[in-house]
């Protein structure tokens, strides 16, 4: 699942847009009941953060907007257990850069099949159709 900047954060900031609750939302109240871990990976692209950032570099910014988003699935009922965030730098001042990516791991074939199917009804993830 992805979050592209366009939904998640303005340049340069940590602070979840709100545009993205529901998204998140629906992530938490999919995932809540199944067997899933769930990794979340902050993104920024390479424009260096300002003069007065509370961040000393863009690996700091990545994490912080992983951060946020684990913080929000936690606060919509998803354990600290079953999440684990990192961080990615892009070398490219692509604002594009500036997204989430939220990887989904089961051990189960059948919860595989059950998540994606939610997911896809729900239209967090592509479809072949």
């Amino acid at each position: 699942v992805a979050l592209p900047s366009r939904l998640a954060f303005a340049p340069g900031s940590a602070d979840l847009h709100p545009t993205a609750f529901a998204v998140l939302a629906d992530l938490a109240r999919i995932t809540r009941p199944l067997a899933v871990g769930i990794e979340v990976i902050g993104h920024a692209d390479a424009v260096p953060v300002g003069a007065g950032s509370p961040f000393v570099d863009n690996w700091g910014l990545a994490a912080a907007r992983a951060a946020a988003v684990v913080r929000y699935l936690e606060s919509r009922g998803i354990t600290r257990d079953r999440m684990v965030l990192s961080a990615a730098v892009d070398t490219k001042e692509d604002g594009e850069s500036r997204a989430v990516t939220i990887r989904l791991r089961t051990d189960s074939p059948r919860i595989g099949g059950e998540l994606y199917e939610q997911l896809a009804a729900a239209e967090l993830v592509p479809t072949s159709e």
